[in-house]
Parts: structure tokens; C-alpha cells; sequence
């Protein structure tokens, strides 16, 4: 497969999952009007990507964007840090969190039988010392994604739009873990999510 196709497969497949994900964060920011407006705009949305043709979809799309996205950073691996390819460091992290988090939502549905609703997102938030973990993991997970989409964007457009997007990915995941950790509302996490951790 030649590199321009593999490029025209990450780009096609990053525009279904650049929506989830942005529909996914909108759906994090509503913690701001309670969680129980939170669980209700997650039950509009998962009318639309739980779907099985929706789900299938968006697997096929992380999957897609791992593997294309790993392929086009193998030139760049050597020289990324000293460069600071900003573009391939954000997408690398990228990979690594959709792997984790996909892998961990299937076993949590499959396995424990648990609904990946708010509170599986935010237990980890809330039990000692895993807040060391999902901090760093999360926040760096939403900054890696709003870099990624800036730069993108400035390749297409020949505008600086990463690191305004970086920044504002930053201020998206303080508010979201701010939300998350309960700074702004209590979340009463159910014991069985917060056992997982425990």
C-alpha cells in the first residue's frame, strides 16, 4: 500500500472518530449543569453510536487510525523530540490512549459487566492513589487530540492553528477533570465502579 493511500485511509477514518470525540467531550462538559444532565445527553447520543452499525464503525475507525497513524510516524520516530513534531508526538500519545480505553471499556461491558457510563469514567478520579494515573492520562489524552486536529488543520489551511489548539485542549481537560473529580458538583459514584479500583 503506498503512503498517499494509507494518508487517505488515516484522514477518512479520523473524520467519524474526530466527531465521537468531540460529541464525547460536549458530553463531559455538561457535568456543569449535574450529572444527571450528563447521563441524559449520553443516552441521546448513544441512541446514534450505539448502535451495532455504529459501534462496528467507530472500532473500525480506531483501528484504522492506529495502525495509519503508526505507519506515517516510522520516518519521523528518530527525529520527533529534537524536532518537536508536535503532530506525531500528540498522535503516538493518541494511539497508546486508544488502545488503553477501548481495550478497558470492552472488558468492563464484556467481562464485569459494568455500564462504561460517567461513573466508570470517573471512579478512578476518586480512589487513592489512582487520581496519579487518570489525571495525566486523560488531560494529556484531550491536549494530544486538540494538537493533533490543530495541526491538521494547518496543514490544509496554512494556518498556525496548533498551538492555539493545544492550549485550548488544556483549558477543555482542566475543566473536564475539574468536572470529573467533582470540583464543581458531587458525583456519587456507586460502590460497584469505585471496587474496580479498589
Amino acid at each position: 500500500m503506498t503512503r498517499q493511500r494509507i494518508k487517505t485511509i488515516h484522514r477518512a477514518s479520523s473524520l467519524l472518530l474526530a466527531f465521537f470525540v468531540f460529541l464525547h467531550l460536549f458530553n463531559h462538559m455538561a457535568l456543569f449543569a449535574g450529572s444527571d444532565v450528563h447521563l441524559l445527553v449520553m443516552s441521546a447520543l448513544r441512541a446514534m453510536y450505539r448502535w451495532w452499525i455504529g459501534e462496528t464503525l467507530l472500532l473500525f475507525c480506531v483501528l484504522a487510525q492506529i495502525s495509519t497513524g503508526v505507519t506515517l510516524a516510522q520516518p519521523h520516530l528518530n527525529s520527533m523530540l529534537e524536532n518537536r513534531n508536535w503532530q506525531v508526538i500528540s498522535g503516538l500519545y493518541l494511539s497508546a490512549f486508544f488502545l488503553v480505553h477501548v481495550g478497558a471499556v470492552i472488558w468492563a461491558r464484556l467481562s464485569v459487566g459494568l455500564d462504561t457510563n460517567l461513573w466508570f469514567g470517573a471512579a478512578g478520579f476518586h480512589v487513592w492513589p489512582w487520581q496519579f494515573f487518570f489525571i495525566p492520562y486523560y488531560g494529556l489524552a484531550i491536549i494530544a487530540f486538540a494538537t493533533h486536529v490543530g495541526f491538521a488543520l494547518q496543514n490544509i489551511f496554512g494556518i498556525a492553528l496548533g498551538k492555539p489548539a493545544a492550549v485550548f485542549g488544556f483549558a477543555v481537560a482542566a475543566a473536564i477533570i475539574t468536572l470529573m473529580m467533582g470540583g464543581v458538583h458531587t458525583l456519587p459514584i456507586p460502590d460497584s465502579y469505585l471496587a474496580t479500583y479498589r
